[in-house]
Order: C-alpha cells, then structure tokens, then sequence
C-alpha cells in the first residue's frame, strides 16, 4: 500500500514538472547565431550596422522625394542672337563673329541653333551653309557646321528664305568666344540679303 502510494507521487510529480513554468515567469532563449530565433518588429524601430535585402522587394515611398541630378550641376539658361548681311552673288558669304563671350568660370553648353537667311528676291533660288564658330582663349577658331538648307521659297512679295536649324552638344570653355560664318549661293544680286542666327543653351558652373 505504501509502496503503491510513493509511485503514484512520483508520477503526479513528473507531470508537474513537464507542464512547464507558470505563465507569469520570464523565459529567456539563448540560440547559437547559426539558429536565430525569428522575431516580428512592431512600430518604427532604428536599425544599425548593415543591412543585406535579398530577392527584389516591392518599396512603398510615402510623401514626395526630391531628386538632384548630381551628374548635372546648377545650369543656368543661355539664349543670344546675331544677324549680319550676305555679300555676293551667285555665291554669297557673310560672318559674325565674337557674338557672345562665356563668362569667367563658366562652360557653356549650345543645344540649339536656328538661322534664317534672307534673300532679295521673291524669285531667288539657293542654299545655304552655316557653321558656329568657337575660339577658346589660346587657341585657333573650330567651325561646326550645323548643316545645309533645302531650297529657298518665297516668303515674302519681295525675297525669298531658307531655314537651318538643328540640335547641337557644343561646348566652349570660360573665355570662349562664339561667332557664325554663313555662305550657300543665290541667282539675284545680294541686296539686303542677310541671315538671323539665335542659340539656346545654357551655362555649368565649373
């Protein structure tokens, strides 16, 4: 009898054992770093150190961004313009030269350049060519030629147009002086033919 009621204790006090700490205790779990316990965060935690993301997680950017472009420092637009007579006939020729100087400091960048030439005559027939000419200081001028003009039509009772235009990277350092040669041919005598040249671009702080 006595024997039967000590098993019986043991046993009652194995299961006791087996159920575990009361609730209210704190348990701490200590794992290798090989076997991390995996754990959710909740609400705005700071993270240090570095942080490795996998895969290719969708992110959601709330509130606005501002993005600079830091390939492209502060640009300040440019826009100048120049016209000048043509002389000559049937070929004709005319420059403007030293139009716009970049200033100290600066670099100037030319992404368009359009030109008008005017030709006396409603009847004159012709073509054009035109060239921007860029002399850096200590150096000989560089023509680039932007292009030729389809033929030239009436445009008003008394001359006759054509058109050049076209998008451009041109680049001309501080100093830099900027200039035009235009030529192309023409049937009637030059007179009050001329050319309206305007350049839009814009400056880089160097």
């Amino acid at each position: 009898m006595h024997r039967a009621f000590f098993l019986m204790a043991v046993a009652f006090s194995n299961l006791a054992f087996a159920a575990g700490p009361d609730p209210g205790v704190n348990v701490t779990v200590t794992n290798p770093p090989s076997r991390p316990v995996p754990v959710t965060l909740q609400g705005t935690n700071a993270v240090t150190g570095s942080v490795t993301v996998t895969n290719t997680p969708n992110v959601n950017v709330q509130n606005e961004v501002a993005v600079r472009n830091t390939d492209n420092p502060a640009q300040q637009a440019v826009q100048f313009a120049t016209s000048f007579p043509l002389n000559g006939s049937p070929s004709f020729g005319g420059s403007g030269q030293d139009v716009y100087t970049v200033p100290t400091g600066k670099r100037l960048v030319i992404e368009y350049v359009a030109s008008e030439f005017i030709l006396n005559g409603a009847s004159s027939t012709g073509r054009g060519l035109l060239s921007v000419d860029v002399t850096n200081p200590g150096s000989f001028k560089t023509p680039h030629a932007i292009g030729t003009s389809s033929e030239a039509v009436p445009c008003t009772g008394t001359q006759a147009c054509l058109v050049i235009s076209k998008v451009v990277r041109i680049y001309a350092d501080p100093g830099a002086r900027i200039g035009f040669t235009a030529s192309g041919t023409q049937t009637l005598p030059p007179v009050l033919s001329f050319v309206s040249v305007i350049v839009n671009g814009h400056l880089v702080d160097l």
